[in-house]
């Protein structure tokens, strides 16, 4: 079984693997179900989920509001 995650207090269930290999380009997938990418290789799309990461942690709740607003309409739009 899975570790919690930080701030988590119970374990979670089977996590999906989050990264995708889709039409010759890698995508990492976040929990709010998005795909972020297109990355040339696993090793940049790993690397990138870490700058993801630390974004998420560090912008505050308008500049997360932004994101997901726009992030979500883009995954509509498309």
């Amino acid at each position: 079984m899975n570790d919690p995650r930080s701030g988590e207090l119970s374990y979670p269930g089977q996590r999906s693997d989050r990264f995708i290999f889709k039409e010759n380009y890698w995508y990492f997938k976040t929990r709010e179900d998005l795909n972020i990418g297109p990355f040339r290789s696993l090793d940049d799309a790993k690397e990138k989920v870490k700058d993801y990461l630390d974004f998420i942690s560090l912008a505050s709740s308008s500049a997360l509001q932004s994101y997901f607003s726009y992030m979500y309409d883009l995954r509509n739009y498309y």
